[in-house]
């Protein structure tokens, strides 16, 4: 009587103390085994929310890089020069022989009625950088600091800087 209540369930009629001990502690472990399983499933649920969140910012900056690594080896050009020294001119010219600047570039205007071939979104982000020092066109150019307009690309956390162009 004793045996048959301490060790009700996984017995059989003729089974032993011992044989009923072991299958207790085997039920047991296996018991823990699940428990264990069932934990690790829902620690790699866990995990898998995070990988998600991960693979979806991997994606996000792939799509913004491919542009960028499928351009590497394309010839591009940049004209450089101060205001009114000729800059829309070259452009023009360059691209009338067939160099393609892109876009969008800034509209033709009454005081440049052929066009400026400027792409916008570089002028803008080149008069953001100069705001920030406290710099113009024709107001302290002096003071640009061309290495702080670096730093402030790098430390851009909204990501804004150089997206269009890319």
């Amino acid at each position: 009587v004793f045996f048959s209540t301490l060790f009700k369930g996984g017995s059989k009629p003729g089974q032993s103390a011992e044989e009923i001990s072991k299958k207790r502690l085997e039920d047991e472990f296996l018991k823990q085994q699940l428990i264990e399983k069932n934990r690790e499933i829902r620690n790699l649920q866990m995990d898998a929310k995070k990988n998600s969140d991960i693979i979806k910012k991997l994606k996000t900056d792939m799509e913004r890089i491919k542009p960028i690594a499928t351009s590497i080896n394309r010839p591009g050009l940049i004209i450089l020069g101060m205001h009114r020294s000729g800059t829309s001119v070259l452009g023009g010219l360059i691209n009338k022989m067939g160099l393609k600047t892109g876009g969008p570039l800034i509209a033709a205007a009454e005081d440049n009625e052929k066009g400026f071939f400027e792409r916008i979104d570089v002028v803008l982000q080149n008069d953001y950088l100069m705001q920030k020092q406290g710099v113009y066109y024709s107001f302290k150019t002096y003071k640009f600091d061309a290495l702080t307009g670096i730093k402030d690309i790098l430390m851009n956390k909204d990501g804004q800087l150089f997206n269009e162009g890319r």
